[in-house]
């Protein structure tokens, strides 16, 4: 791990020093799927370096991250049936914990395609949106969603509490590790919070990364990879603190972590100590376990890159299943092109006649899985696997293998 960093300040404590815990090389952003039409143009590229802070342990991309306005619209949330439950589930937890009743206050941050709003309204409670990309703004709008077109700082919290927006319960579904600058963010959430409100926030967790190799969640639209024990010095300095958090599956291992204003009575919270634990034990908050995390990322990239080199000299035709921002990282950190993965389908539609960034492999709808009858097919979205695996479950019947990518490349039976 080389000690070396462009960004010289931790983004969350100001704090120098930082170390580089991966170099992923020059990458695309992620989020860029390529329109036919721009094929000839090449990809931005830019590089994608992840540092830690030795003093907050904050994990942060190195540079700024790519704006969401940059990003392209009607595709920013998953059509998986595993992730709608997982949201409506989300939804009625925070509702059963702030005490749902006529007239709870409830903004939600970031639009993800309007399903937060529509979970809501399902069990029957509004929310206002609080949303600061335009197009997304425009969007919910048009849906006859309650949109706030905002970035949450103190002084828009002040602004909307001058207008009697106090927030009994406030919604962050994933939206934190976007944000370039979370001090100023959660700081804001401390005004906007009504006495006695509850946040809930849910963000990809830094521990099973660590712990199975989930390189490809890294990406020039997420400034911030989260531990607990990270958020949480981010929460004391906004004058917050955690009350409960809850392991959870979603993307390969979230957490939900349930936060209130830190002057409030005191609580037990054994599911932030068992965290907290969990994380000291895994070395999040020592520097030769990122030495040795990037090692095994390193083998990880080289495993997946033997893997497809054995295919192609076999003369197997290897197809993807799925066309997450993650995937992304996942191919170009491994140098993957057309001709090692022929094609990817997905089920989205607006994704479907695209090409990936950086790889340019076209993306297709899962009809043309039957079509070509590849040999193997390597799930992107690895972490829906089992619902994956059912739904295709039909490609066994001409000798297609299922293919799962991390934490190290295996063959399903």
């Amino acid at each position: 791990m080389s000690d070396a960093a462009t960004r010289t300040a931790c983004r969350s404590c100001r704090a120098t020093g930082l170390s580089v815990v991966v170099d992923l090389g020059s990458q695309p952003p992620a989020e860029r799927f390529v329109d036919a039409s721009d094929l000839a143009r090449p990809d931005v590229r830019l590089p994608l370096r992840i540092l830690v802070c030795p003093v907050c342990w904050l994990v942060q991309l190195d540079g700024d991250p790519v704006p969401a306005d940059d990003e392209p619209g009607g595709i920013a949330f998953s059509v998986s049936s595993t992730m709608q439950a997982h949201v409506l589930g989300l939804v009625r937890d925070a509702l059963g914990r702030a005490g749902s009743r006529p007239g709870l206050s409830v903004i939600e941050v970031a639009s993800h395609g309007n399903r937060l709003h529509e979970a809501f309204r399902s069990e029957g409670a509004d929310s206002t949106l609080l949303e600061s990309v335009p197009q997304f703004a425009a969007a919910a709008r048009e849906a006859g969603v309650p949109t706030i077109e905002e970035r949450l700082t103190p002084a828009v919290a002040d602004r909307l509490v001058a207008d009697g927006f106090g927030v009994d319960l406030f919604v962050d579904a994933f939206y934190l590790a976007h944000d370039p600058r979370p001090a100023e963010y959660l700081a804001g959430l401390e005004r906007l919070l009504a006495p006695g409100g509850l946040a809930l926030f849910e963000f990809d967790h830094l521990l099973p990364v660590v712990l199975d190799r989930q390189y490809d969640g890294f990406r020039h639209g997420h400034a911030s990879y989260l531990s607990l024990f990270a958020f949480t010095a981010m929460l004391a300095s906004a004058g917050l603190r955690p009350v409960d958090a809850v392991a959870t599956t979603a993307y390969g291992g979230s957490l939900r972590v349930f936060v209130a204003h830190a002057e409030g009575p005191a609580i037990d919270a054994p599911g932030v100590e068992a965290i907290q634990s969990a994380e000291a034990s895994a070395g999040l908050t020592r520097l030769e376990m990122y030495a040795t995390f990037a090692d095994r990322v390193e083998e990880a990239r080289r495993g997946l890159r033997a893997f497809l080199d054995a295919r192609r000299r076999d003369g197997s035709v290897v197809a993807g299943y799925g066309a997450p921002s993650r995937g992304n990282t996942l191919l170009n950190s491994s140098d993957v092109g057309p001709a090692d993965v022929a094609f990817v389908v997905d089920r989205a539609p607006s994704k479907q006649g695209r090409y990936l960034p950086g790889s340019r492999i076209p993306i297709f709808a899962p009809a043309r899985i039957d079509e070509i009858r590849p040999d193997y097919l390597l799930i992107l979205t690895w972490d829906l696997r089992a619902e994956v695996i059912e739904q295709m479950s039909h490609v066994r019947s001409w000798g297609c293998r299922f293919v799962v990518p991390l934490p190290s490349v295996t063959v399903l039976d």
